[in-house]
C-alpha cells in the first residue's frame, strides 16, 4: 500500500496484534514501514544504477537497507535517515568509477554532509510551505 505515512498511520500499524504489512511512503520514494508478526522496522529500498563491475551486467533485483526499529523511530526520524542513506548511496555510486585514492576521504565526507544538509533543508522548506498553505485553506 502506498500512502503518506503519518504518526496516526504509524501507530495504527504498530497496534497489537501486529498484522503483516508493507506501507510505502508517498513523500519519500523508497521509504517503507515493514510490519511482521514479530517486529516492525523502517527500510529504504532502491535499485542501484549502472553496471555491476564483477559481472558486467546491470544490477539485478533491488537493495533493502533497514533504517531502524519502527517502535522507537518516529516518521520524521525515518525520513531523515532515508535521506541520509540516499545521499550516502549516491555519493558511493558517483565515486565508484574513480580509483580509490582519487579523492581524499575528508572531501568525500564533506560532500556527503553537504548533500544531506541540502536535502534536509529542502524537505523543511517544503514542509513549511505545506503547513502555511494548510493554514490559509482552513
Amino acid at each position: 500500500m502506498k500512502a503518506k505515512i503519518t504518526e496516526p498511520l504509524r501507530s495504527a500499524r504498530l497496534r497489537r496484534p501486529l498484522v503483516p504489512s508493507v506501507t510505502k511512503d508517498a513523500d519519500t520514494p523508497g521509504l517503507a514501514l515493514h510490519v511482521t508478526t514479530r517486529r516492525a522496522f523502517w527500510a529504504l529500498s532502491y535499485q542501484p544504477k549502472g553496471v555491476n563491475p564483477s559481472t558486467g551486467k546491470r544490477w539485478g533485483g533491488g537493495v533493502r537497507h533497514e533504517l531502524g526499529d519502527a517502535m522507537l523511530m518516529t516518521v520524521a526520524e525515518a525520513r531523515t535517515a532515508a535521506l541520509a542513506a540516499k545521499a550516502l548511496v549516491q555519493s558511493r555510486l558517483a565515486l565508484s568509477g574513480l580509483p580509490l585514492r582519487a579523492k581524499p576521504r575528508r572531501a568525500i565526507y564533506s560532500e556527503m554532509a553537504a548533500v544531506i544538509t541540502r536535502r534536509i533543508e529542502r524537505r523543511e522548506r517544503n514542509h513549511q510551505c505545506e503547513s502555511s498553505i494548510a493554514a490559509i485553506v482552513r
